[in-house]
């Protein structure tokens, strides 16, 4: 950034837009402050403002607009700026239990659930990335407010269906383990089943392992879990088989 001092024209603009609009901005939001000119002449005002850093890039035509102290940093939450990167999303996996207090290990970027298919968007050091899942597995998440705006972010129960559906690998089985051994009193048990009679199966098998695994009541899975006479595996190089849930599954990773 090569300065950090306004002009009058700048500070004006900036004052007319975190008052009008607030912190979080899109191009065409600004547009009606700036000063007259050409198309092109506004472009330039507004790029210079990113240049020096009072309007920090979210994504293509949305900005943040800083402060002093923050001047060229985003200081919204990531949960905030995973939604409005993708606004039909959800946060998960991880950052959701973490919102929730079930993971206190630092994140270096969130995984959010989506209908589309989206890259990993990579900002000042922080990765926000999206997986892609069909109607009928978009659901389990409330809205919460935060940096004044609603963001999707799913249940700690839904969020440990997640991995195991969307990204089933041994550190995502030993965390969901982990989290149903140490949070069994917190965590709804009666929601979780709902969401899983709604997973897919092989989904349903390793949860319902888990239930008996911990002595949890699995009874309403059985059934569900048993519609097809194919197995599964816990991970693609489990060898020990469990005849109960038609699975296949590590010991080293429930002990």
């Amino acid at each position: 950034m090569k300065r950090t001092v306004l002009t009058q024209a700048q500070r004006d603009v900036l004052e007319l837009i975190i008052a009008n609009v607030g912190i979080i901005v899109t191009f065409d939001q600004i547009v009606p402050f700036l000063p007259t000119g050409t198309p092109e002449q506004q472009r330039q005002f507004v790029h210079k403002l990113v240049q020096a850093g009072w309007l920090v890039r979210i994504k293509k035509g949305l900005y943040q607009v800083a402060d002093l102290s923050s001047l060229g940093t985003l200081t919204l939450s990531p949960y905030t700026i995973a939604q409005l990167l993708v606004p039909e999303s959800y946060v998960s996996f991880e950052s959701a239990l973490q919102y929730h207090g079930l993971y206190d290990q630092l994140l270096n970027g969130t995984v959010s659930v989506s209908l589309k298919q989206y890259k990993t968007v990579e900002l000042q050091g922080f990765a926000y990335q999206y997986v892609k899942t069909v109607q009928k597995f978009f659901y389990g998440w409330a809205k919460h407010a935060i940096d004044g705006r609603e963001v999707k972010i799913a249940t700690p129960e839904k969020a440990l269906v997640d991995m195991i559906q969307y990204h089933r690998t041994d550190y995502t089985v030993d965390v969901v383990a982990e989290k149903l051994k140490e949070y069994t009193d917190t965590l709804d048990i009666e929601m979780l089943k709902a969401f899983l009679r709604r997973a897919n199966i092989t989904t349903q098998r390793i949860f319902g392992f888990f239930l008996d695994t911990f002595s949890i009541d699995s009874m309403e899975l059985r059934e569900s879990a048993r519609q097809s006479t194919a197995v599964s595996r816990l991970t693609p190089d489990s060898t020990t088989y469990n005849a109960k849930w038609r699975l296949y599954y590590e010991p080293t990773l429930i002990e």
